[in-house]
């Protein structure tokens, strides 16, 4: 296994694209001793693409609890009893002023971060795109979403909105 992520780091270090079917094998490690080497290999990669620098997120909340999730520690779960404030997603002027907000405190990017395991409902996804352009066109940050599973579409017509980076929020719990 060890040669075998050496070559991988080495693909990838040269900027070469991995297959799907190395990711997947890369997924499967589950030895202790394979994954601190994996996570040694990638830091060396981090450290080669990114160096010792960090970039800064903050985020808005901006749709609340009701998850049909059961992640055990998350109080936006509706199974979790919880005492939090719910609500559905913000209005397009609240994630504006979040990121400018994170502009003041110098932040890198304004994270736009949603409950639930996907966003489904069209004039969410439309509003959400439509906080990312004006973002993009009026704001100084970049900005990035943790929204759950996206389809290919989806992702698409976020990146065309001004999407600079996405993360996954759905957690295996």
């Amino acid at each position: 296994m060890l040669k075998y992520l050496l070559d991988i780091t080495e693909k990838v270090l040269s900027s070469e694209h991995i297959s799907f079917e190395d990711a997947g094998k890369i997924l499967k490690i589950s030895n202790q001793r394979d994954i601190i080497s994996l996570l040694s290999f990638a830091n060396i990669i981090r450290d080669e693409f990114k160096g010792s620098t960090i970039d800064t997120c903050a985020i808005v909340n901006a749709k609340s609890g009701k998850c049909s999730e059961d992640c055990k520690f998350c109080s936006q779960s509706a199974h979790n009893r919880a005492d939090i404030e719910r609500y559905p997603l913000v209005e397009k002027k609240v994630i504006i002023d979040s990121a400018r907000d994170a502009v003041n405190i110098k932040a890198d990017r304004i994270g736009i971060v949603v409950s639930g395991r996907d966003v489904k409902n069209t004039d969410e996804l439309k509003s959400i795109c439509n906080a990312l352009e004006d973002i993009s066109s009026n704001v100084d940050i970049a900005g990035c979403a943790s929204l759950g599973t996206l389809s290919y579409e989806s992702a698409k017509i976020l990146k065309e909105s001004g999407l600079k980076r996405y993360h996954h929020n759905l957690e295996t719990a």
